[in-house]
């Protein structure tokens, strides 16, 4: 029978100058330059760590319509039911529930203390403003997201 050895892949103090604990490919994706730590360049994608890549995480959620994501179709946060929605305090809070949930069954890293969302009637959107804990890192943040709707006369 074939085994695998994954000593390779171990973490140690000659090959990691800083420990971080959860990574995530930046969101906006582009082919940079990354300094290693033994000085050599590399060209490669940019990637966040600790509370950054939480934060992707976080808009990764919001973003995806569940179905979207293939092997997990139940992932992700169906936003898209409100978007030709009436803008509404109503509304807001049911987005605000939605986020909530999905958050709860899909980030175990995080805590979401609190959540606000807004109803802004003049510009057609919503303002999400979150409180996210991270237990682990021992972080708190505040995260602000805007949410435009949209009317028939934008169609």
């Amino acid at each position: 029978m074939a085994s695998l050895n994954f000593s390779v892949y171990k973490d140690t103090d000659k090959n990691l100058v800083t420990k971080h604990y959860f990574s995530d490919l930046h969101l906006d994706v582009v082919n940079d330059v990354i300094v290693k730590a033994d000085g050599t360049k590399n060209r490669d994608i940019q990637l966040d760590f600790d509370s950054l890549a939480i934060q992707n995480s976080l808009a990764n959620i919001m973003l995806t319509h569940p179905g979207e994501k293939f092997l997990s179709p139940l992932f992700g946060c169906n936003l898209y039911k409100y978007l030709f929605e009436q803008v509404s305090e109503a509304i807001g809070q049911q987005i605000g529930s939605t986020i909530k949930k999905a958050i709860e069954d899909f980030e175990p890293r995080v805590t979401l203390s609190n959540i606000v969302v807004y109803a802004v009637m003049d510009t057609n959107e919503y303002v999400i403003e979150m409180q996210v804990g991270i237990p682990l890192l021992s972080k708190n943040f505040s995260l602000v997201k805007k949410l435009k709707a949209l009317d028939s006369h934008q169609l």
